[in-house]
């Protein structure tokens, strides 16, 4: 079996609940697509990866984000702890605002309510800061209150590399919500993400 479109449990060193992966990121980016249209045929790898990079970073109009959502949904069903979740949200950033509109989609197949559970205080360009000090990142985010009912949250992000930013929102969603069951997916896991996350 291709391991790049397995569905990966990555252990972690702060929590007792998993993160999971979706599948592994397989994008060449070496073309540029300035048009749109010309390039996009010159893309190589996963189906997937390259229609969501088309669709988040290259901002191309003919991607189909319904069967975005539908490849998505199909891969999350198949995990055990999704069927209990009771509401599903999304680490918010400026540039994942395409990801929260395909995660509204995913909830409404998966039939669980979608909640703007983190709000983040400040730009802070997250993937751009040296892994060894994402550590430090302190008070990016807030909790909005009194808007998740239920014991089990789906929380999913679209990227995991060293898994810290999970951890971190991990930790303000239980100030908030201190018996709150967290399961953490990413759709893409890197090359280089490892087992064990932090």
């Amino acid at each position: 079996m291709d391991n790049k479109r397995t569905i990966n449990s990555h252990s972690s060193k702060s929590s007792n609940n998993p993160v999971y992966s979706l599948c592994q990121y397989n994008c060449s980016h070496e073309n540029t697509y300035n048009d749109g249209y010309t390039n996009i045929t010159e893309s190589s790898g996963d189906a997937l990866s390259v229609d969501y990079y088309l669709y988040k970073y290259v901002n191309f109009d003919k991607v189909d984000t319904d069967n975005l959502a539908q490849h998505i949904f199909n891969a999350l069903k198949s995990i055990d702890v999704v069927n209990n979740c009771d509401c599903i949200s999304s680490i918010p950033s400026a540039c994942n605002i395409k990801l929260q509109r395909i995660i509204r989609k995913v909830a409404i197949y998966l039939d669980i309510p979608y909640v703007d559970i983190l709000v983040k205080k400040a730009y802070i360009k997250i993937k751009e800061t040296d892994i060894s000090n994402r550590k430090e990142l302190s008070d990016i985010y807030t909790c909005n209150e009194s808007i998740v009912s239920g014991n089990n949250l789906l929380l999913l992000d679209d990227f995991v590399e060293s898994g810290t930013t999970f951890k971190q929102c991990e930790q303000v969603i239980k100030e908030t919500y201190p018996n709150l069951n967290i399961h953490k997916i990413a759709i893409f896991r890197t090359h280089n993400t490892p087992e064990e996350l932090e």
